[in-house]
């Protein structure tokens, strides 16, 4: 086994430190701490906020269903007043049925006149004329009758004229009545035409100003949802770039300064570690060689003095003869004895030595 005195190379199972073999037996040996250097990205930062979109909006509803659904349809466009209806004709227009019995009854009441108011007078004087007079008399009678006769034939006349009169003012009333009702019932119309045309543009115009207005609110609303869209947009930008910005900065210089300490720290650690290696190493050998120089010591000590009891035991033997027996009894319980004080001895000195060793290894471990 090659340097089968040399250094421990492992720390002993649950002391934490090196343990140094020997022939005369273990000993601890200082273990090399080594100082703890922190990686480069310790402290690198990550924002899980880098990147993130605000969530923008949808835009109110649409009004442009409610304005088409507001649509207005007037009822009584295109309907037409109802109309006026002719009179009808004048019952008391036409033939009158009572014109002949009238004439009658006007010439029979002049005839009746005639006969009790004139013809008595004729038939008086008739009598008191005489032969010369009768002739006179029938002149008078002659003229008499004529008058009656043109009286009646005036009477006749003027009762159909006046007949007549009247019938063309019935007909020219009932033109007058069918002229009014024809100019009443264009009125009408004229009416109905002006009010549906005017209903109609009112009732378009109002229609077209409900769609106008629902789609001057959607195109307002819907501009207004996209601009603010927009502005979270680019509010979503300048604080992604500054968050980066600012978390790039951050890592720069935390990752400058873990490495500046690091190279620092490992420095330091490196120094630390070789003089404390040097030390040890240097208290090791010394404590070694001298446990060594010591076992060997002893263990000449011990040749000699077993050499030299033999000797004595074998002299002893020839003089004493008949004794022998009872004397190696003797001696070897003493041997015995010896041999047994002998190694508490060896053990003790290395017992002291080994924690001499220990003790200095933890006073150098502590005031390193």
């Amino acid at each position: 086994m090659a340097n089968p005195y040399g250094y421990g190379q492992s720390p002993m199972q649950g002391y934490g430190y090196y343990e140094q073999q020997t022939p005369a037996g273990s000993f601890a040996a200082a273990n090399q701490q080594g100082a703890r250097a922190f990686g480069a990205n310790a402290y690198n930062t990550n924002n899980p906020y880098i990147g993130q979109q605000s969530q923008g909006i949808q835009g109110a509803p649409g009004v442009m269903q409610y304005a088409q659904g507001a649509q207005y349809n007037n009822p009584y466009l295109g309907q037409q007043s109802e109309r006026s209806q002719n009179a009808g004709q004048n019952a008391y227009a036409g033939p009158n049925q009572y014109l002949e019995g009238a004439i009658g009854r006007a010439t029979g009441d002049m005839q009746r006149s005639f006969k009790q108011t004139v013809v008595p007078e004729l038939d008086r004087m008739a009598q008191q004329s005489g032969s010369f007079g009768n002739s006179g008399v029938q002149q008078v009678q002659n003229e008499a009758y004529r008058d009656l006769g043109e009286n009646i034939g005036n009477v006749s006349n003027q009762m159909r004229m006046q007949d007549y009169t009247t019938q063309q003012g019935l007909a020219e009333s009932a033109l007058n009545r069918g002229q009014a009702n024809n100019q009443f019932n264009a009125g009408l119309s004229a009416n109905d035409l002006s009010r549906n045309l005017a209903g109609g543009y009112q009732g378009n115009a109002q229609n077209n100003n409900y769609l106008m207005q629902g789609a001057m609110f959607d195109a307002g609303n819907n501009l207004q949802g996209q601009m603010f869209n927009s502005t979270l947009g680019n509010n979503d930008l300048t604080r992604n770039s500054n968050l980066a910005q600012g978390q790039g900065q951050f890592n720069t210089g935390a990752l400058n300064t873990n490495s500046m300490f690091n190279a620092g720290n490992m420095n330091q650690n490196s120094m630390f570690n070789s003089g404390q290696g040097n030390a040890m190493n240097m208290f090791n050998a010394g404590a070694g060689n001298n446990m060594l120089e010591n076992y060997r010591t002893r263990q000449q000590n011990q040749g000699q003095f077993d050499a030299n009891l033999g000797n004595n035991r074998y002299q002893f033997d020839q003089s004493l003869g008949s004794q022998n027996r009872q004397f190696d009894a003797t001696l070897g319980q003493n041997a015995y004895q010896f041999d047994q004080n002998l190694d508490r001895g060896i053990w003790n000195d290395n017992m002291g030595w080994a924690n001499t060793g220990f003790n200095n290894t933890m006073n150098l471990m502590n005031n390193a």
